[in-house]
């Protein structure tokens, strides 16, 4: 991320899409992620972090019901929402880490066609160019 401040929900929701990078090794033409990668435990649970603590949203629903009130009344008073947005930030940087290592390929539409896929999330508009447009064929 760059210098510019971010809100705590632009830092989740960038978490969440780091999250998904990592955890998929192949994506679709229009973003769509295709093929989960296969992940040991250990890659998975490093000490203090869990990449799929993200993705599966246990973080966001953690803070969705502090600020909602759906906790305990001691869980309220001693949630620091300035130390999770700091722990925010750390899992930003360690998911940055990781995804130098886990990279995460996206399929050339013909490479999708070979492999069976079809349909317009194929193309990079989300349209498929063989096919009249909407306005072609109702004229």
């Amino acid at each position: 991320m760059s210098d510019r401040c971010y809100s705590l929900e632009e830092k989740m929701n960038y978490a969440f899409r780091l999250g998904m990078r990592c955890l998929y090794c192949e994506k679709a033409t229009n973003g769509s992620f295709l093929t989960p990668r296969e992940m040991t435990d250990e890659e998975d649970n490093l000490p203090g972090f869990s990449i799929s603590e993200w993705v599966d949203g246990h973080v966001q629903d953690l803070l969705e019901k502090q600020i909602e009130g759906r906790v305990s009344l001691n869980s309220m008073i001693n949630f620091d929402l300035e130390a999770f947005e700091a722990s925010v930030d750390a899992d930003i940087a360690r998911l940055q880490e990781l995804q130098k290592q886990f990279t995460c390929v996206t399929l050339s539409t013909e490479e999708m066609h070979r492999r069976g896929y079809r349909g317009n999330w194929c193309y990079p508009d989300g349209i498929d160019p063989t096919k009249a447009s909407p306005s072609e064929a109702s004229a």
